[in-house]
């Protein structure tokens, strides 16, 4: 099915305004899936007051979509493709959106020819048939999550009353990067529309060691838009910038521990996801993650002890 007008992005409830007014039971720092799915079961199960924060100017986190000015759905921090063995986190986002139909192919290119490139094994694979934006509204669409984009919590602090804070941020940012600040391998994308339907033979084309680019990704074989025209990607590799992965090295874990220690210490805290926890996840696993934190939090009812760091 086409994807038409109705998937431009609906307003937010509550988030045209900052209620400084209100007393919240959590802020919940990141509107990524970590935070996204926290929010949504407090909301939801437990009939908790939520404030969500993001320093961006959109929800989504890096799974965040859009219409370029051409009105080709794009992914704006490169491809997001999802697929998970794990049925509950599939249940659970299926509340949210439903699936379109689809099979992730990837191609190398090599020696001038392009060949099958492996590619995923999952139970699930299927992508937010209408786009990652519209399930991240369907998500927090409830009158007990207010949201607040483009602002840092910092400016919130002492301005907006809360019980507990939920953080999904870069965990060394939180601490003022006191031991030193964490590496990560970051990505640029430099996106191009071109004047025809279809571009390349297949949704991402891997380019191992030919170009300056490591991959080209085609976004209308992964949302199945019916269009003239076509929008694509050119994936960079670079070392400053969004933190994407975690540089897995013996001195940044030790690093990371010691941040770890001082998380650890905080009982009105928790660190959720993978820029909190320094560990790269896909997309299922951080929905994972958020559930069975939500879980524990369900248990206690209060959430009390430690900030909460799931391996």
């Amino acid at each position: 099915m086409p994807l038409r007008d109705e998937t431009a992005p609906r307003p937010l409830r509550n988030g045209s305004c900052t209620p400084f007014e209100q007393m919240f039971d959590y802020l919940i720092v990141g509107a990524g899936f970590a935070g996204s799915v926290l929010a949504e079961r407090l909301a939801s199960q437990l009939g908790k007051r939520v404030l969500v924060c993001d320093k961006r100017p959109h929800i989504g986190g890096n799974a965040h979509d859009h219409f370029d000015d051409a009105g080709l759905l794009v992914h704006k921090y490169g491809p997001h493709v999802f697929h998970t063995s794990a049925p509950r986190v599939f249940r659970y986002l299926s509340r949210f959106t439903k699936w379109r139909s689809y099979e992730h192919r990837v191609l190398a290119a090599v020696r001038g020819t392009l060949v099958p490139f492996p590619s995923f094994t999952d139970a699930f694979q299927a992508m937010p048939l209408r786009g990652y934006t519209r399930l991240f509204e369907n998500m927090l669409d409830n009158e007990r999550i207010a949201i607040v984009l483009n602002t840092d919590y910092r400016d919130l602090i002492d301005e907006v009353r809360f019980d507990k804070m939920i953080y999904t941020g870069p965990i060394d940012s939180f601490f003022d990067y006191r031991f030193g600040k964490l590496p990560y391998r970051s990505l640029e994308y430099k996106f191009e529309t071109h004047d025809k339907e279809v571009f390349q033979p297949g949704a991402v084309v891997v380019h191992p060691s030919e170009s300056a680019y490591t991959r080209v990704t085609e976004f209308k074989y992964l949302t199945g838009q019916t269009h003239a025209k076509t929008s694509i990607a050119y994936e960079f590799p670079c070392a400053d910038g969004e933190p994407y992965y975690p540089v897995l090295r013996q001195e940044n874990a030790e690093m990371y521990r010691r941040y770890k220690s001082f998380a650890d210490q905080l009982a009105n805290v928790r660190f959720v996801g993978r820029l909190a926890t320094y560990r790269y996840y896909d997309m299922d696993q951080v929905v994972a993650q958020a559930l069975a934190v939500f879980d524990e939090i369900r248990g206690t009812r209060c959430g009390s002890g430690g900030a909460s760091i799931i391996a």
